[in-house]
């Protein structure tokens, strides 16, 4: 990073997939230089005062794991947002339709196995229902209050949401028989609880923004493809909206 940068809020933005990458750093960083770090492709560009680090770390737990571990060390950001898509499981007022996004307020695991091997018996021995309970970590206070100055619009349509995090496919009947039941929304991903909870041992600020391309049955593979990269740029939208409410730093104020 250069030290002209170290007076400067570094928003750093980790995602998934190639086309979701592409549509979020058009949407914040048309002109961004795109380079290659390991195996991970690394957007950076500035705007509105602030530089944008966009980090596509590839899909699952530990790919999100190691891309956050990489963008907090080679780029030092001040917060960390995690953007992209996610399958959306229980709406129960019937106010979220593909493509709105939704904002995580709790991360979970769903399948993480401490059941043992698989066996016939296994689905009665699987330990989720701790997991699921315990294991939750949420975003820093700060950016969910941002986030809620954001007003939904017609083109911002968010909710707030219990996204739960797991390395499996979200499509039958027996995956989602494992969530527990809920007033809230509910939506699941394979990258936000690994992002949320390496800035949580950094301590450096976090929130997930999600698109949502499909409610995890099993069309999902169709419908994700077909719709994530308008789900993806809608949680880019909505990052960049939040972002205008993000107090600038005393050089950056100066600047403008």
């Amino acid at each position: 990073m250069s030290s002209s940068s170290k007076t400067t809020t570094v928003v750093g933005i980790v995602v998934a997939m190639v086309p979701e990458f592409n549509a979020i750093y058009q949407q914040l960083i048309p002109d961004a230089q795109i380079e290659e770090r390991y195996y991970s492709q690394v957007a950076r560009g500035r705007r509105d005062g602030m530089e944008y680090v966009i980090v596509q770390a590839g899909v699952g737990t530990t790919n999100a794991a190691i891309g956050a571990c990489d963008l907090l060390h080679f780029y030092q950001p001040d917060v960390v947002l995690n953007l992209g898509t996610a399958a959306l499981i229980n709406d129960p007022r019937g106010e979220v339709e593909i493509t709105d996004v939704v904002v995580g307020f709790e991360h979970c695991q769903w399948d993480l196995d401490l059941g043992g091997p698989i066996t016939p018996e296994w689905t009665n021995k699987r330990s989720y229902v701790d997991v699921l309970k315990t294991n939750c970590l949420r975003p820093a206070p700060s950016l969910l209050q941002l986030v809620q100055q954001v007003r939904r619009t017609e083109e911002l349509h968010w909710q707030l949401a219990s996204i739960y995090t797991g390395n499996s496919f979200f499509v039958s009947d027996e995956q989602h028989s494992l969530l527990p039941e809920s007033a809230e929304v509910v939506a699941v991903d394979m990258e936000s609880f690994a992002v949320a909870q390496v800035c949580a041992r950094k301590g450096v600020p976090f929130i997930c923004l999600r698109g949502i391309t499909d409610t995890g049955t099993a069309s999902a593979n169709q419908y994700f493809y077909a719709n994530v990269k308008e789900a993806s740029k809608a949680s880019a939208k909505l990052a960049q909206a939040l972002l205008t409410y993000m107090p600038l730093k005393e050089d950056e104020r100066n600047e403008i």
